[in-house]
């Protein structure tokens, strides 16, 4: 009896035994690898749009940006402010300068030609008092005339004048040029008022009082141009021109600067030579004198200046880009 009890521990301190030799071994953790990047630094970059508009690629360099670059639009500069890291600024640089390799310049023409015509009627009296000539005396004296020579004088006159301004800029890009003079306005000058110093003496003391400082005002003669061209892959060139000239008029105490100036926007084919608009003057004067040979006096005039336009597309080789083919 006591074998069987012996015989059954061994069963199970076996099977035990064979139970625990059998169980897996337990499996090591899986390990996990944590990288650290940092942020990449960003800063400000201006870029030029060349001849391209920011609504046209404002949409891809967007999606060439990081989460939280900025974008913005420098208008009066002709460029974008781009906020973000180096890699992403040299990325569209690069792609604002590949589709601006083909760049297109404008020549922008404009001719003024003048024509006027003017009038001239008096009516001139002499009196021949005889002997040696004198003065022209006046009706009211005892010595009478021995004749009196009337003549009616009639002139007609007509000028022409052409002057002719050209400048040179790239498409989106603003240009301005001017020629003439600068000098002190005559009608300022004629007004203007010379105060001297005030000196004040009184027993034991004196007061200077300097006179004010006299603002002098300037004036420019002579023509400028400024113009602001954008071309269109169609070839169509549009144009936004601020023509001005200005020239002395008058004289003596009438002398003053007289200043023409148009303000206008087109949109015309390259080459094309069109007209944009005129700027026209009248005067009359006219005086009657009962003693003195200029007895009556007459003067009329008329201005008119025509204003032509030509825009011309130029490629960075200096050939012109034919409005058929634009760009080629």
């Amino acid at each position: 009896m006591l074998e069987k009890y012996l015989l059954l521990g061994i069963f199970i301190a076996a099977f035990s035994f064979s139970l625990t030799g059998a169980e897996a071994e337990p499996k090591a953790p899986a390990k996990k690898i944590i990288r650290y990047e940092p942020e990449k630094e960003k800063h400000y970059k201006l870029i030029p749009l060349g001849a391209s508009s920011f609504e046209a690629v404002s949409p891809i360099i967007k999606a060439m940006m990081s989460k939280d670059g900025i974008l913005t639009n420098e208008d009066g500069r002709k460029s974008v402010l781009v906020y973000d890291s180096d890699e992403v600024i040299r990325k569209v640089s690069d792609f604002l300068r590949q589709i601006d390799m083909n760049i297109v310049n404008i020549r922008i023409d404009v001719d003024f030609t003048g024509s006027g015509s003017g009038s001239d009627d008096a009516i001139i009296v002499r009196p021949d008092y005889g002997g040696k000539p004198k003065r022209p005396q006046p009706w009211a004296v005892n010595k009478k005339p021995k004749n009196v020579d009337i003549n009616m004088i009639n002139r007609r006159t007509t000028t022409t004048s052409n002057s002719s301004q050209f400048v040179l800029t790239k498409s989106g890009s603003p240009a301005s040029i001017w020629v003439g003079k600068t000098m002190i306005d005559p009608s300022w000058l004629r007004a203007a008022i010379q105060r001297p110093d005030i000196i004040i003496v009184s027993p034991g003391s004196i007061t200077r009082i300097d006179s004010p400082d006299t603002d002098i005002k300037w004036a420019d003669v002579g023509a400028s141009l400024e113009v602001l061209p954008t071309y269109y892959e169609d070839g169509t060139i549009e144009v936004e021109l601020y023509p001005s000239v200005s020239c002395l008029d008058g004289k003596g105490r009438k002398r003053s600067v007289k200043v023409q100036q148009l303000s206008t926007k087109v949109r015309v084919k390259s080459g094309q030579r069109i007209f944009i608009g005129g700027l026209g003057s009248g005067k009359k004067e006219m005086y009657t004198k009962l003693f003195g040979p200029d007895f009556f006096s007459r003067k009329d005039g008329v201005d008119v200046t025509n204003i032509y336009l030509t825009a011309t597309a130029v490629n960075s080789g200096g050939g012109i880009i034919s409005s058929s083919r634009p760009g080629k």
